[in-house]
């Protein structure tokens, strides 16, 4: 049975102009950094993290490419969007120009496949913007710690394998099941 949250822990519900902003993040180095930070916290408290990992692609109403400031745009306010769907404590980050992570605090009990057609289907869509219809379509992948010696490393990349497997918009995709032998972690592609 699972530990709850320490009072110290715990966070009290935030506004939306309160949430804490995006961690930015170079590249999927940076990523597993992160993680690492992220699980080293978790196993203080008894708890196991999950991981997903989104890559955005954008274009006009028309079908066509995005000028850079249109692509800025669009991300900017899916990044917002994405904050607001996500608990407070949870860490999203922006990796590079066109991905997004989403740390998943606590998800021992959490339906993790649940959460990520969730907000697929939440961040997809069209975006009006500057009188302009832009849209975004998602990939996503998910990986989940399943035993207390995963890494941060192996975290990112199984999400990211995940993510290249899934298909674009897709709820569910095909599943994939990823264990890597002495840490444990488990690999969801959309």
């Amino acid at each position: 049975m699972p530990m709850p949250l320490p009072a110290s822990l715990e966070r009290p519900r935030r506004r939306a102009d309160e949430l804490p902003a995006l961690e930015l993040l170079p590249d999927m180095l940076g990523l597993a950094s992160l993680m690492s930070r992220e699980l080293s916290q978790a196993r203080r408290v008894g708890t196991r993290p999950a991981l997903l990992l989104m890559q955005v692609e954008a274009r006009a109403e028309s079908g066509q490419a995005l000028s850079e400031v249109q692509q800025q745009l669009l991300l900017q306010a899916l990044g917002s969007r994405l904050r607001g769907r996500v608990r407070s404590h949870d860490v999203v980050a922006r990796i590079g120009l066109l991905r997004f992570a989403v740390v998943l605090q606590n998800m021992e009990r959490a339906p993790l496949a649940q959460i990520q057609a969730r907000l697929q289907r939440a961040l997809s869509g069209p975006y009006e913007l500057q009188d302009q219809l832009l849209f975004a379509s998602l990939r996503v992948g998910a990986a989940a710690a399943t035993g207390p010696r995963a890494s941060g490393l192996e975290l990112s990349q199984a999400a990211e394998s995940a993510m290249e497997r899934a298909a674009p918009d897709s709820s569910w995709g095909e599943l994939m099941n990823w264990q890597a032998e002495p840490r444990g972690c488990r690999a969801e592609p959309s």
